[in-house]
Parts: C-alpha cells; structure tokens; sequence
C-alpha cells in the first residue's frame, strides 16, 4: 500500500502487489492500481508502476510512475524490528496488514511494538473513492481504542507542504489470537471530504509472520 495525498491535499492510497523478489537481488516491480468501492466491493484500476531498489540495509529508493508523472524518494525504515509485544505469555508480532475477509477491500496495516500500537486504516468515503486515516495507542493491548486523525498533505508530484490533522473517529481492536480478531470502526470523515466507515467485522491476518524474531 501506498499512502499519500492528491492534488487538493486529500489522503489518497493505491496497491501494488507483485511475487517476492528474489533473495539475492531485492529489487521489486509493480504495476500501481488505484481503488474504487461500489458499495459492497473494491474495483481495481491500473493508474502506474511502482519499483523498490535496495540502497542499504535499511533503506531503499521507490521509484513511480502515476497517470503520466513520475518521481523517486529513498525511504528509510523508521520503526525497529524483533521486539514484539507480549500476548498470552509470548512475545508475538501482530505486524502486517490486517483485512475483513467477509467484505474485503478495506482494512487495516498495523506495527505493534511493546509501548505502542500505530495503525493506518484504509477505506472509502461516500463517492466510493480511497481514503484512510492513522491512529495509535500506548502501550500496545490485546484489546484497545485507538484514536484515529484524517491528515492533509501535499501530492507525490507537489512542492511540499506541512501535514495537518483533523479528528476522524476510533477504532476498536481486539485481537483473539496472532492471525485473527475483529475491529469495530466509527470513522466520519471531515470536509472538503464527506461520509462515514462504520463496521464491526471479524479481521484476520493478510501478511507478515505472527513469529517474533529477536
């Protein structure tokens, strides 16, 4: 997933997905597809590519292309990796990307970490377009309320500008076990955007390892 704003500021998400690279290479293409919700499904439309290019151990360069713009920025990891939080007795990662298998097409990418829960949630507004929000809970919970904002930013092709935030709701989170739980959302957007993302759906794992490595 890649999230970031449209020409007027307004959170955007596209995806791409691809087969793995291979492990003594590490470079990765993809076509780049933009979302769209009907009202019961997501429709896919390839708007560009994306390609990620190692450069060090934590950092590589994204390269896209996007409706006829292009552009590269390195990204570097920010957040550390083997110290998970404790679930049931065992330190258990619940990082990954987290779907509602019984109305795909939303759902949510999460980093757990022992003193906190950061999320990013995507999903539509009332014109069927891809939107999200960010939210995050301190310490990390087996079952928690996370507090989610709707930012405004500046598009991959425009000058920068500072991100803001508005309140867009909460997210409830409950986690049965490393692969499987259910969220409860109550999301309303904020102008110039409208509508509402109001659910309360069994979530299962989509990717990443529910193994801890130290």
């Amino acid at each position: 997933f890649w999230y970031t704003y449209l020409e007027d500021g307004t959170p955007q998400w596209y995806q791409a997905q691809a087969a793995a690279p291979d492990a003594n290479s590490g470079w990765w293409r993809a076509p780049l597809y933009r979302a769209a919700w009907d009202g019961s499904k997501a429709h896919l439309t390839q708007v560009g590519n994306v390609t990620l290019a190692p450069i060090a151990t934590n950092e590589f360069m994204f390269t896209w292309s996007l409706e006829g713009q292009s552009g590269s920025e390195r990204f570097v990891q920010l957040a550390r990796t083997g110290d998970c939080p404790n679930f049931n007795g065992a330190m258990t990662n619940f990082t990954g990307a987290w779907y509602a298998p019984t109305l795909s097409g939303y759902g949510m990418d999460v980093l757990s970490l022992p003193e906190q829960q950061f999320d990013v949630f995507y999903f539509y507004d009332d014109l069927g377009l891809a939107r999200w929000g960010v939210g995050s809970s301190l310490p990390f919970a087996a079952s928690s309320t996370l507090t989610f904002n709707q930012n405004t930013g500046f598009c991959p092709s425009c000058a920068y500008a500072p991100v803001t935030k508005q309140p867009l709701g909460t997210i409830n989170v409950d986690y049965a076990s490393a692969t499987g739980g259910n969220f409860s959302t109550n999301l309303v957007l904020q102008p110039p955007l409208s509508g509402s993302w109001v659910t309360n759906k069994p979530m299962v794992r989509l990717t990443g390892s529910p193994a801890c490595t130290q």
